[in-house]
């Protein structure tokens, strides 16, 4: 009845600790057994799901109400929305579903792990959850929910460590904080957990459960992009190194060219590629940093095997300074807003200073390496030695000024 309802809703919204007795009385009077299952599904729905901080709050009044019929209902409406939320596909897309299914998990473990009750394997198995979600992709939803299960177990009679089903889930854990690139965020819910339970990861042996498992590689959140991209980590090494190899990967046909035509490419290209390596102080004033970029490329002319130099300070005086605006906070005008603008104006010169070292190393050897291959590639055909010239200058200046944007940024 509408009446019911709205004594029981008024009840909740004013329950606290002072009045747990009183609320408990009042609750007993109003209620029947027959509204137990609606009232169970309110609580898990409406509470439980999206208020974890009152959980504790809740069950000290379930304790005062002191009804089996009611503890009974309560547990299996847990089951039945962990498990509707497990077998959602938003758990994969959707952090508000996660952080629902994350909040029950608080709950159901301490409805049962917290009480001493046993955490029923044909409702919810945590371990062969984790293993399906492996495979599944699942991970980013299901680790956050078993480790919620699992919190009390610090406290608990029965489940706490070594107890041997809590320390096989923890093994199937270690097993995967093991994994390569997988999200940090997944290894730090591992890492709490373990802490909870007072337990060193050093002392849990892995388990071996996925080793023979397939797991989805495609849109995995679980783990990061190099797992997909892994091809990609011979040029990342090149790059990091600070040196790209030169290399002719396009042999021109002799009766379409003449034999000089057949090297000159090439030959203009390995400018665009030599050892690019910066001085160890780039902050210094007088240091070098290294810029490929020559005026003029002649098939006639022996490209220079030095490249063009230039200093920090002539590279920090091509930066438009007069574009860049402050706009000091209108609460801070009493301290004098001229003071803020001389330490901004010399915090800026600070941070292009540290940056503009490594920003141009990584983009120029990145950009030389590209313009290299892709003019070999698309231009290979090409008998105007100004217009292979002119491409290779015009994409690796626009190509490392993309990248040493996006990496200042």
């Amino acid at each position: 009845p509408s009446e019911v309802q709205d004594k029981i809703f008024f009840m909740i919204n004013n329950i606290s600790n002072s009045n747990l007795d009183a609320k408990a009385r009042e609750f007993n009077e109003v209620s029947q057994d027959q509204y137990y299952p609606w009232f169970a599904q309110y609580m898990v729905m409406k509470r439980a799901s999206i208020e974890p901080n009152f959980h504790d709050l809740y069950l000290k009044f379930f304790d005062k109400v002191n009804s089996k019929t009611l503890n009974k209902e309560m547990v299996k409406a847990t089951y039945e929305n962990c498990k509707a939320l497990l077998q959602s596909d938003l758990i994969k897309s959707s952090s508000e579903e996660r952080s629902l299914l994350k909040n029950l998990g608080s709950w159901l473990g301490k409805l049962t792990i917290g009480r001493n009750q046993t955490l029923r394997a044909k409702e919810i198995d945590p371990k062969i959850l984790i293993v399906e979600a492996y495979e599944r992709g699942l991970m980013i939803a299901v680790i956050p929910f078993t480790s919620k299960i699992l919190e009390p177990c610090h406290s608990s009679i029965a489940y706490r460590p070594p107890n041997p089903w809590t320390m096989g889930i923890l093994s199937l854990l270690a097993e995967i904080y093991n994994l390569p690139n997988l999200k940090m965020n997944l290894k730090f819910d591992i890492e709490v957990l373990f802490k909870n339970l007072s337990v060193d990861m050093k002392d849990v042996k892995p388990s071996s459960l996925l080793k023979d498992r397939t797991r989805q590689l495609e849109g995995n959140p679980d783990f990061s992009n190099k797992d997909v991209t892994a091809s990609q980590t011979p040029v990342v090494a090149e790059v990091s190194s600070g040196m790209v190899p030169a290399k002719n990967v396009v042999e021109v046909q002799p009766e379409l060219t003449s034999t000089s035509r057949a090297t000159s490419i090439p030959n203009m290209l390995n400018q665009y590629a030599p050892p690019l390596r910066l001085p160890p102080n780039s902050m210094v004033e007088d240091d070098k940093v290294a810029l490929i970029m020559p005026d003029q490329v002649s098939p006639s002319q022996t490209p220079s095997p030095l490249p063009a130099l230039f200093t920090l300070s002539q590279l920090m005086a091509a930066i438009p300074r007069a574009d860049i605006y402050f706009r000091i906070n209108e609460k801070l005008s009493s301290l004098g807003s001229l003071q803020y603008s001389k330490i901004m104006d010399v915090a800026l010169d600070k941070a292009i200073k540290e940056i503009i070292g490594p920003v141009i190393q990584r983009s120029v050897t990145i950009a030389t390496r590209t313009t290299k291959e892709l003019i070999l590639k698309d231009l290979a055909m090409e008998s105007d030695d100004s217009a292979v010239s002119r491409a290779a200058h015009l994409m690796v200046g626009t190509l490392a000024g993309s990248l040493a944007h996006v990496t200042s940024k």
